[in-house]
């Protein structure tokens, strides 16, 4: 008995010296591989596409992968892999042991295998996963990540476990698809508003237009059916979905709907073991349920967005189908939107499995009156949720002309979502994979992972992995820049700054942001790049420092198509000085805009065929300085400019008062008739004298299209403008317009205008060129021009004014 207890004693203390703390496992000694992994003849096939995503990376650093083989190979230390199932609230954890000296075992789950590569990967091997370049190829294939050279790399034999706070999702959008694993990204959830995937399945119902009756709502007082779908669905869930997951939401207030509703899930759970989400979010658009009982449970409440608050409703069907589901499906995490109608939290706790997403641009914390509204709702919600996902906008150079970033800001914000208010998932819009912002989604993933991450250390590391130590302080200096420009009072004078109180700041606006400029800030930061290009160290660090600068000079470009360093904040000009000097730039500012649409990323940017009303409305800014004889003597320069366009030149001779005679009548709606012909309208279209941008009267819609038709000449180039106000701003509402020839109804020569988010708070006037020719195998030329005015996606409440609309024969101009 002695000698049993003493040889375990003899074993337990060689066991214990062979994992000491300042004992090592040998993993590459003098360029050779000192281990290799075990993989049996069995290992699943996502585990040994793990280890081959290691060996990928790990072969830049060293020069040759691990091998691999289904036995310990004599003489080399031995890489084990238990793998596990688990929830996926717990599928993101790993950890990494050394039961003896030779022996390195990962246990992990076949997501997080590639978590624990990527630790090793980082923190031995000194790789930096800082340029992504899967979706896009933006690099002409080249791979702009950081890989050290390393001949030696040993670790403590000491245990590793690691876990992500955010543990249920992490995700900076699609754009980092195939680039994902290397931030340890997990795209768990789908995206919004899939009830009619996951809940009432379009591939049961829409085919043979068999939906319940019980489940339908009363939209304007008719039971509400979507239509038999024309043909086939499909399988791509995301297309399928179209036209059946807007404008309409179930009738909650039916018992059947909670019926059916689970009856559906139990048979996809069944039908799919492996899934472990349902998402309940709801339709998007409105459409909700007038019927009585719903209109009786609503009655006249609004929440906290103005919406009716259909939040009781909602979250009670949410809830029951929570509770019936789980008692078959326990570990099953149910996802529902936060959205409009639904906003609020409820008066009841909710069932723990419900994971609850808010939507909002989360740098909005930091406005003195949206901030403290959104964190009350936060802690409202927090306490009637078990966990909570967060749906954000981090959009950069797809919908920004300048390097957007908040590094210290949002990762302060986003720490306190993680520590005050039960952050669980987390997604970001964005298209991710551009380097303009530098480590900007980097360091998000870094803090989901991990809230304890040193922000200005990790955002100078990124800095030095791109450039070298020597540029990096520039560098470091050209983000600090961007950082407080977007904090700064003058951003926040903009009019694309009153978006603020929106689920998300106005994308595609017509770059009013860019008016925080001061004159010189462009060129300084030139210098800045130019520095750092100079000082990179390495082949690979100055491609890096080029792929910056060419982003930038997208950017300083734009500064000068839209005179930006020129008008102030609030889209004004200081002096006759600066009118003149506006003027004076136009030719340059036409050359900057050329270069913009030939710049070789401009097609990732979405609102580039927009630049041309852009400039035209930020000329405008020197309308009040017309009556200053050197301003008005340069307009007039202008117009005798052949290299200017035609549209600007006939705008100028408008401004300057040569107007020919208006082809549209009661085009400032001054009398009662003619009007338009009304296209469509969510509401009845009205004259009002509340807005008028001429004379006293305007147009009030709600979500309407217009059409007016004139008679044409052949090869006449006519001139449309008309004026518009939208009292706040709007998250979706658009406006689009279309230019058309037609003869006997045929239509030929579009020039469409699309897409365009309005200013708020002041009258905004667009235009449009179209000319009358004769297009080929047509034997007439058109005789007639169609004006069509598209007013759509806004919410309810959000009526917009149309005034002054005008359409000018450009060759009776003199």
């Amino acid at each position: 008995m002695q000698q049993s207890k003493y040889c375990l004693f003899i074993f337990l203390l060689v066991h214990l010296f062979a994992v000491a703390d300042d004992g090592e496992f040998s993993l590459v000694k003098k360029g050779v591989w000192n281990a290799s992994f075990v993989c049996p003849e069995n290992t699943a096939a996502e585990v040994r596409a793990a280890v081959e995503y290691f060996n990928s990376i790990a072969e830049k650093c060293i020069g040759k992968p691990a091998d691999i083989s289904p036995a310990e190979i004599k003489g080399k230390g031995k890489i084990l892999l238990k793998i596990e199932k688990r929830t996926l609230l717990d599928d993101d954890g790993f950890s990494i042991g050394f039961p003896d000296t030779g022996t390195m075992l990962i246990t992990a789950t076949e997501r997080s295998l590639y978590w624990a590569f990527n630790h090793l990967l980082e923190n031995f091997f000194g790789a930096r996963f800082i340029f992504p370049y899967n979706q896009r190829d933006l690099y002409g294939g080249n791979d702009l990540n950081y890989y050290p050279r390393k001949t030696d790399i040993s670790i403590p034999a000491k245990k590793i476990v690691e876990r992500p706070v955010v543990n249920i999702a992490r995700m900076t959008a699609s754009g980092i698809r195939g680039w994902d694993k290397r931030w340890n990204a997990k795209e768990s959830l789908p995206g919004i508003h899939f009830m009619m995937i996951d809940v009432f399945p379009v591939y049961k119902y829409a085919a043979d237009g068999s939906w319940p009756s019980e489940i339908m709502p009363v939209i304007n007082g008719k039971k509400f059916f979507p239509p038999k779908a024309k043909a086939p669905l499909p399988e791509n869930k995301w297309l399928a979905r179209r036209g059946y997951n807007a404008f309409w939401q179930p009738c909650w207030s039916n018992p059947r709907t909670v019926e059916i509703a689970v009856a559906n899930i139990l048979e996809i759970l069944a039908r799919e073991p492996d899934k472990k989400h349902i998402n309940l979010d709801v339709n998007d658009m409105g459409g909700y349920c007038e019927c009585a009982e719903c209109r009786k449970q609503v009655g006249n409440k609004l929440n906290r967005l103005n919406f009716s608050d259909y939040s009781g409703l909602y979250w009670k069907w949410v809830d029951a189908i929570a509770g019936k589901v789980t008692e078959k499906y326990p570990d099953v995490i149910f996802h529902a939107i936060a959205y409009c109608e639904v906003t609020n939290p409820p008066d009841f706790v909710l069932h723990k499995n419900i994971l609850p997403r808010l939507c909002f641009e989360l740098v909005s914390l930091s406005d003195p009156e949206a901030g403290p509204e959104r964190r009350k709702l936060l802690e409202e919600w927090a306490l009637k949720a078990a966990r909570l996902d967060f749906y954000d906008y981090v959009y950069s150079f797809e919908f920004y002309l300048l390097p957007r970033v908040y590094y210290t800001k949002h990762s302060g914000y986003l720490k306190e979502l993680i520590r005050k208010y039960k952050l669980h998932a987390y997604y970001a819009a964005s298209f991710g994979t551009f380097p303009d912002s530098g480590p900007n989604l980097y360091l998000i993933h870094k803090i989901l992972w991990n809230d304890h991450t040193d922000v200005e250390k990790t955002v100078n590391d990124w800095c030095v992995s791109a450039v070298g130590p020597k540029a990096a302080p520039y560098l470091r200096q050209y983000y600090a820049f961007w950082e407080k420009y977007w904090d700064s009072a003058e951003l926040k004078k903009t009019q694309w700054y009153l978006s603020v109180r929106n689920v998300y700041m106005n994308l595609g606006e017509k770059g009013t942001y860019t008016f925080a400029l001061k004159k010189g800030d462009m060129s300084a930061q030139r210098k800045l790049l130019e520095t750092v290009a100079a000082l990179a160290d390495t082949p690979k660090s100055k491609k890096r420092a080029g792929e910056i600068l060419k982003f930038f000079e997208f950017s300083e470009d734009a500064s000068k198509a839209l005179f930006s360093e020129l008008i102030q904040p609030d889209g004004t000009l200081a002096s006759k000085e600066d009118a003149l000097a506006l003027l004076c730039s136009i030719p340059a500012a036409l050359e900057a805009a050329k270069r913009m649409k030939t710049h070789p990323y401009a097609k990732y940017f979405t609102s580039l065929n927009q630049l041309e009303g852009w400039q035209l409305g930020n000329i405008g800014a020197v309308l009040p300085y017309l009556v200053d004889d050197g301003v008005k003597n340069e307009l007039e320069k202008q117009i005798g400019d052949q290299n200017i366009p035609i549209l600007y030149r006939s705008v100028f001779r408008v401004w300057l008062g040569n107007k020919p005679v208006n082809r549209i009548e009661n085009g400032s709606f001054e009398e009662k008739s003619p009007y338009p012909k009304i296209l469509f309208s969510g509401a009845p279209v009205e004259t009002t004298s509340v807005k008028a941008s001429d004379g006293t009267n305007s147009l009030r819609l709600y979500n309407s299209g217009f059409r007016w038709i004139i008679p044409a000449k052949p090869e006449k180039t006519y001139l449309v403008m008309f004026d518009t106000y939208l009292p706040k701003p709007s998250v979706e509402g658009r406006l689009r317009y279309r230019l058309s020839n037609a003869l006997d109804n045929v239509f030929a020569n579009h020039v469409n205008y699309r897409n365009i988010v309005l200013s708020s708070g002041k009258w905004e006037t667009y235009c449009g060129v179209c000319k009358t020719f004769r297009p080929n195998k047509w034997a007439k030329y058109p005789d007639q021009l169609f004006l069509d005015i598209y007013f759509q996606k806004f919410d309810k409440g959000e009526n917009v004014y149309l005034d002054n609309v005008r359409i000018y024969c450009l060759d009776e101009l003199k």
